[in-house]
């Protein structure tokens, strides 16, 4: 699941079977796993070509920790 993840970082959008040949699982894994992430993952768009992209709570989530993971860097080289 998070290599699905990582993958919708980097390229927002992806379809089931893009996501598929990708991490190397099966497309009726990815359905299955997208619907565990609803918090996470929603999909967009009509369903011949929409795709998945990260929630703004994933999003939020991903910001704070690259925020802190800046901080704590920053914080570190000034001492």
């Amino acid at each position: 699941m998070t290599s699905v993840i990582q993958e919708l970082i980097k390229q927002p959008g992806l379809k089931s079977k893009d996501l598929a040949k990708l991490t190397g699982v099966s497309e009726v894994s990815i359905r299955r796993d997208m619907q565990k992430l609803t918090q996470l993952v929603e999909f967009r768009g009509a369903p011949k070509t929409g795709g998945y992209f990260l929630t703004d709570y994933m999003l939020l989530k991903l910001d704070k920790k690259d925020k802190l993971k800046t901080n704590y860097w920053f914080v570190r080289a000034r001492h």
